[in-house]
């Protein structure tokens, strides 16, 4: 099965190995541009995709305020265009002979996840894009992954090798549903601690 995860050259998909089963396509910014359609049509040239990643992202702002709100303008549509444009055109390019969609994504909870909140608020739109894309042409499975907190090279890589044995599992994952799979304690943790935050994952052994 071939895969591409977008933002190939990232700190965990670059950790991804394939297998015997898996062949991960990792592209450098470089190789696939996702503000450019002819970028994108180029690198799929010859190519055929099994399962899509989306892990590529365009980080907006931390802090937008009344007087810097006019000069970051340009990232919000920088934003629009890597984070949604191009999920869309990926989508409609692969869908025939797509199997699966995994979205990264954290923000689930709007009360308690409040840091990076255009972040977040970017991948929620995203999220909501691809359910009601899935409703209406039923054709694609469309799962959502909360990869957990990665900050050093042992999450980044602990990351990788679960996200591999998800992708191994595809076909018996709910669809639409959303996934935690890594520091499944600290999560559960979470869950105790704060009724809501998480409350839509559902926590896997891999």
């Amino acid at each position: 099965m071939n895969i591409l995860v977008t933002g190939g050259h990232g700190r965990m998909a670059k950790k991804l190995k394939s297998t015997e089963d898996l062949k991960f396509y990792l592209p450098s910014r470089a190789e696939l541009n996702l503000e450019s359609f002819d970028s994108i049509n180029n690198y799929l040239e010859n190519k055929k995709i099994d399962g899509l990643v989306l892990n590529a992202y365009h980080y907006l702002p931390g802090d937008v305020t009344i007087d810097n709100i006019k000069v970051i303008e340009n990232e919000f549509s920088k934003a629009a265009k890597v984070n949604i444009l191009s999920t869309v055109y990926l989508y409609k390019k692969l869908k025939d002979n797509l199997k699966f969609i995994i979205l990264l994504t954290t923000g689930l909870d709007p009360e308690f996840e409040t840091n990076y909140i255009y972040y977040r608020n970017s991948k929620s739109n995203l999220v909501d894009l691809l359910e009601r894309t899935y409703h209406i042409d039923k054709q694609v499975k469309t799962v959502f992954l909360h990869p957990g907190h990665m900050h050093d090279d042992y999450t980044y890589n602990q990351s990788a090798l679960q996200l591999t044995k998800f992708i191994s599992k595809i076909d018996d994952l709910k669809n639409l549903n959303t996934y935690g799979i890594f520091d499944k304690d600290k999560m559960q943790a979470n869950l105790l601690e704060n009724s809501r935050s998480y409350e839509t994952v559902e926590i896997i052994e891999l």
